[in-house]
């Protein structure tokens, strides 16, 4: 379980399930020389946890200053363009 105080007003906060994306992502920030603190959320359950607090979680004194979120959009509906439904 995280600090529902730890995060400043400087810090960011990644929303990602995947450990690699995780690792890739903060792996660029540093690369970047950012100094901001990055937490992670897993899912948006957490990310709003995290953002807003819970019934056991107070919420945090500071919101970050970036929320990165990473969304995969998949579309129910066929598409007959010609190139394989792709796009």
């Amino acid at each position: 379980q995280f600090g529902a105080h730890t995060m400043t007003a400087n810090s960011i906060l990644l929303v990602e399930d995947s450990a690699d994306d995780v690792e890739l992502t903060i792996r660029a920030f540093r690369n970047a020389n950012a100094t901001q603190e990055i937490y992670v959320a897993r899912d948006g359950a957490e990310a709003v946890e995290r953002l807003l607090g819970s019934a056991t979680v107070p919420p945090p004194r500071y919101l970050p200053a970036l929320v990165l979120l990473f969304l995969v959009v998949r579309s129910t509906r066929r598409r007959d363009r010609g190139d394989g439904g792709n796009g």
